[in-house]
Order: C-alpha cells, then structure tokens, then sequence
C-alpha cells in the first residue's frame, strides 16, 4: 500500500490547498475476492466514477541483474498483466493523458534496465520511486514517500487541466456550462428579473422542464445565472442548426458515462427536439434533470 499511501496523502493536501474541486481516492480491486468481482468493481469505478487513474507500472519478472563487468544486462519485461489491461480499459473512459503511471525502480528501471516498450515511448512517463519494506527504516520511508507524494501532486493537477480540456469535447455537441460563462456571455452584470426566483424554485425541484420566452428575453442567461458556481455536472447544447440524432446519441454517451444525477441544458431546442431528448433521458437508469430553452411561446 506504499503507492497508496502516497496518494491519499497528496489527495489530502491538494483538498486543503484548493477549494475548486475536491479530489477522492477509489480503489478499484480492494476488499475483493476473485477476479471477476475485481473485474466487475473496476469496471464500475472506471466508468462511473474516474476522472483520473493512477496505475502501478512496476515490473513484476526477474530482478535485472549486471553482467561480469558491472554493465546492466537489459531485459524486456512488462508491468503486471492485469495492470496493463485494466490501463487500456482506462485510456477508453479517461484518455491517455488522464493516467499517471508509477514505478518501483527497485525491481527495475525503465530509464537504465529494462528495456522500454511502445506504449510507454508514448504516453506519460511513469513516476519513479525507490523502495523496499526489508531495506528502509521508517525514517527512509517516510522520505521516499514524501517525494512520490509530491510527485503525485503535480502531475494530478497536470492531468486535472487536461481532463477539463477533454470535458469540452468529450460529449460534444455538449459542453461544460462552466464554458458558457466564458464563452458565451457574462461579461455585463446580471440583474434578475421578476420570474428569477420563480425559475430558481423549478430548478431546485429537480424535475425537468421546459423554458419558452421571445428572443432576447434572457432564458439562457437566467438559467445558466441559477447554476453558477455549481456546475461541475451540468451540461449546455445549442441545439440551433444541428441534427437531432446526433444530439439524443451524445446525451446517451453522457448518461451512460455516469450513475450521478446529471443536469442537461438545450437551447433553441423546438417541441419535437424536446420530445425525443426527454424520452431518452426518461428511459435512461440515471436521473436527468432536462431543462429545454425556446423562443416560439405558441
């Protein structure tokens, strides 16, 4: 548990460092016995609950050993099995840039003598540390794992940027709302109208609804203004000039990818739009607040 241990330590300090998000640790096989059930729990926490995965590239064979003048003798040798195949099942629900890898270079060393394979030529370079139970004193250990922790610290929050980049286009033609504040208006002062506190009640309903006001009336600006600051699972469509199957497809992507309560906005979107999106967020196992936007009130 060394790697773990380093990890819910560099969890901890990132969680009091910053308030913007709030990181937390699940293991994927633990508590389990036989493999389907850890095959069962990780697919789980893969697609319902990772953003980010830390995988232990440690090299499992023989320990390298040096030939009769003190050269390494190089050696192809691989990570455990199941870490590999557990790695690719990840790279399809995170992205590659997602996964940190991490190494114990005691039983090997991708930079000096094992001998570096494809995928690793290619991706992100696993962390490095140094360490074993029968040699360190706790003195040592704790040193070792104060190093990986803060390794694993930075290339969290690395991977934290990259995550939210991917977000952007990982359901498209749906977007983060968090974007539209930044992209799509907000520069001038919001001043609620009357009907503000009423659309802020039918929000915190949870039910989904339907929005129907003329142009430039401000539907969009006043339901994006109700979610401001708690938009981590929100996410917001144009719906203008695009096809309604490929919209319903990336809201299934998105419900699919998840068991938490999701939040979804379409704009522009017309009555028959609003039928199909709704009959395919009410058929689905995870709850959907669907909430509709439209500028012909017949």
């Amino acid at each position: 548990m060394f790697i773990g241990d380093a990890l819910k330590q560099a969890v901890e300090e990132l969680n009091s460092e910053q308030k913007e998000f709030e990181y937390y640790v699940v293991n994927g096989g633990g508590g389990l016995k036989g493999s389907q059930e850890i095959n069962v729990q990780i697919d789980n926490a893969l697609k319902y609950e990772a953003c980010l995965v830390v995988s232990d590239y440690t090299h499992v064979g023989p320990l390298p050993q040096k030939d009769n003048e003190g050269n390494w003798i190089k050696k192809r040798a691989l990570p455990n099995p199941n870490v590999i195949d557990e790695t690719a099942r990840a790279k399809e629900r995170v992205g590659t840039m997602q996964i940190i890898k991490v190494c114990n270079t005691f039983y090997g060393n991708y930079r000096k003598n094992i001998e570096m394979y494809f995928d690793i030529q290619n991706e992100r370079f696993p962390l490095s540390f140094n360490y074993h139970k029968g040699r360190d004193n706790a003195k040592a250990q704790l040193s070792i794992c104060k190093d990986l922790k803060e390794s694993l610290k930075e290339s969290i929050v690395e991977c934290t940027g990259e995550f939210l980049k991917n977000q952007k286009v990982r359901f498209s033609p749906f977007v983060p709302l968090m974007d539209v504040y930044k992209d799509k208006m907000f520069d001038l002062p919001f001043f609620p109208a009357e009907k503000y506190k009423e659309l802020q009640a039918i929000i915190a309903g949870g039910k989904t609804f339907r929005l129907l006001a003329l142009p430039g009336m401000g539907k969009t600006r006043m339901v994006c203004e109700a979610f401001r600051g708690v938009d981590m699972n929100i996410y917001y469509c144009d719906c203008k000039n695009r096809n309604e199957g490929v919209v319903r497809e990336a809201l299934e992507k998105l419900l699919d990818s998840t068991n938490d309560k999701q939040i979804v906005v379409i704009d522009n979107c017309d009555q028959k739009a609003h039928s199909t999106f709704w009959e395919e967020a009410a058929n689905h196992k995870t709850e959907c607040q669907l909430i509709t936007l439209y500028y012909d009130t017949r």
